[in-house]
């Protein structure tokens, strides 16, 4: 399997667009890439400098758009996990809540039975 198949197959089955157009571009721009990286191999062994240089710049000028969209998609997936931590973050709270209410009780029932059992004590029951 040449890189390019590779490539592809690895983009098909990983980038799932979602209805997203900055995913989409960035499927649109990795193409390119990779369509860019055939031709600059190409270019280079035919010894075409002058088409090598630019395939260069384009290739160079495709991973800033890439980086910038992926910064952008990290962003995106930064905040949508934080909006959905703080209602997590909540709940966090009243089941600690809760859990220390529930406590409370069978404290409270051991120092009562502690104290029936001196009082049983005194009194003489056993």
């Amino acid at each position: 399997m040449d890189k390019k198949s590779l490539f592809n197959n690895q983009y098909k089955s990983s980038a799932k667009s979602n209805g997203n157009p900055a995913i989409k571009k960035l499927e649109d721009t990795r193409r390119a890439i990779a369509e860019v990286d055939e031709l600059r191999c190409m270019a280079a062994s035919l010894g075409r400098k002058e088409k090598l240089a630019a395939y260069d710049k384009a290739a160079v000028d495709l991973r800033n758009i890439e980086r910038e969209l992926i910064t952008k998609l990290g962003k995106e997936i930064a905040a949508s996990v934080k909006a959905g931590g703080e209602p997590l973050e909540e709940l966090a709270a009243r089941l600690r809540a809760r859990i220390e209410k529930m406590g409370r009780l069978p404290r409270r029932l051991d120092k009562i039975s502690k104290v029936i059992l001196e009082i049983a004590d005194i009194i003489g029951w056993k």
